[in-house]
């Protein structure tokens, strides 16, 4: 054996695989930015999210937000008119402001609107997602 090496029982994994070695992992998939958008890409983006219930939403205007911190995105469910489920970016498309804030303490907001202003511009969205104001 040689100087300062461990020797390793074949036993486990390194029986099976005796060329993954005994040294040290590399941790690159732990904190680099570009290996974890190749993991949501890969992972993340090809999957169902339980998001919600349409029952939390049983009339129009209706509706709730979800946070998905994978991807960095805020969301905005809400009943329509017609009775369809619509799915929102929670955000103002002319300055990216939310469009409902997360009441404080609480994880997602939930109520009742038949229109969403933007805070900033007051640009004002309806409940199918067209800008009604703005």
């Amino acid at each position: 054996m040689e100087q300062g090496k461990v020797s390793v029982p074949p036993i486990g994994l390194t029986a099976k695989y005796p060329d993954i070695g005994t040294g040290p992992c590399n941790a690159d998939i732990y904190w680099k930015p570009e290996l974890w958008q190749k993991e949501i890409d890969a992972i993340f983006r090809k999957s169902w999210f339980m998001i919600g219930r349409v029952d939390q939403i049983p009339e129009p205007g209706d509706f709730f937000t979800y946070e998905l911190p994978v991807f960095r995105h805020a969301l905005l469910i809400v009943r329509g008119k017609d009775g369809q489920v619509n799915a929102f970016h929670n955000v103002c498309t002319h300055r990216g402001r939310k469009l409902v804030d997360t009441p404080k303490g609480e994880r997602n907001a939930h109520g009742k609107r038949m229109n969403f202003v933007c805070g900033f511009h007051a640009w004002t969205f309806d409940i199918e997602g067209h800008c009604i104001d703005g």
